[in-house]
């Protein structure tokens, strides 16, 4: 007895000793991982920060079992019908309806000035652009499915031949298409987002939408989720677009795209704490007006008025 006691003592304190030392761990790393730049919610700092250190697999079994347990209604229509898109006019001829006050009728919003882009004097109008939409872009950089990313003459992760990529050139237009083959490395070329296989490529939706793995369409969650997704095409006129809706699976975004005219897109982020697409309103004398593109997203308007963890576009009016 006299020998046993010190040894229970000594393993109970020990056994206190490691969960101290768990516990404080723990709360080291809780610390860490909210100290993450932007306004994101505290558990998307803590999966991202997951994701970094090994975890991804842990985290996308969590959302995978997070979504099944709260799946998404199928058919119909929402509550009251479809929603007005909060911010948006009636299409006029460029000039207010009757019904609304001038003071009233919303314009792109104005941001500072740029630099001119070369030495010398500003040209008239230079560097003065207005925020007409913003939005976020693709999976993180470590993602199983590789994607590579360019930008500003600066490569962050090298260029994958065959992914989907979003290419910004310096004239300010955008494309869409197969790294390699439709588009390519070029002088003109500002930006280069891969993100994922094509989505959409001569009008027609990848068959592999509903069969793929992860090296195609990702390991979150997968592609026959209906859960928040976006993503983005060019049509054959050459005209942009941005998609983003809750309850989509990769091919029913695919197909959206498709109806929308797009010839070749891609997918975007996914998600409900990333997918965000946004538009901007001028408010004279204060900060822009941002509205969401859909009622059910996450992500606030001023998230990109901040820094933030994520990479993101924006689109402006030249003057």
């Amino acid at each position: 007895m006299t020998t046993t006691r010190p040894v229970r003592r000594t393993l109970t304190r020990l056994a206190l000793s490691l969960i101290v030392v768990t516990l404080l761990g723990g709360a080291l790393v809780v610390g860490d991982a909210l100290q993450a730049p932007g306004d994101d919610q505290p558990t998307a700092k803590l999966a991202e920060w997951g994701r970094d250190h090994g975890l991804n697999p842990v985290v996308t079994w969590l959302e995978a079992a997070q979504y099944e347990q709260a799946p998404p209604e199928v058919g119909g229509l929402p509550p009251g019908g479809v929603p007005a898109a909060a911010g948006a006019v009636t299409p006029t001829t460029g000039a207010p309806s009757a019904s609304t006050p001038a003071s009233r009728f919303p314009h792109p919003a104005p941001v500072p000035a740029l630099p001119p882009l070369a030495a010398g004097p500003a040209l008239p109008g230079e560097g003065q652009w207005q925020t007409v939409v913003a939005f976020h872009g693709g999976f993180r950089l470590s993602d199983p499915s590789h994607n590579g990313y360019f930008s500003e003459g600066r490569t962050v992760r090298p260029l994958v031949d065959g992914k989907a990529s979003l290419v910004l050139h310096t004239d300010g237009t955008a494309d869409v298409g197969t790294w390699g083959t439709e588009v390519r490395m070029a002088p003109d070329v500002a930006s280069v987002r891969q993100n994922l296989l094509p989505l959409v490529d001569g009008g027609q939706v990848n068959p592999t939408c509903a069969t793929g793995g992860q090296a195609e369409w990702g390991s979150t969650v997968g592609q026959a989720a209906y859960i928040h997704r976006s993503g983005f095409g060019v049509t054959a006129t050459g005209a942009e677009v941005y998609v983003g809706g809750p309850a989509l699976s990769v091919c029913t975004l695919g197909r959206i795209l498709q109806n929308a005219g797009v010839v070749r897109g891609m997918e975007l982020d996914i998600n409900p704490t990333w997918v965000s697409g946004t538009y901007f309103h001028d408010q004279p004398g204060g900060a822009p007006q941002g509205f969401r593109l859909f009622d059910a997203e996450r992500v606030a308007p001023g998230h990109y008025l901040i820094p933030t963890s994520r990479d993101w576009y924006a689109w402006y009016l030249r003057p």
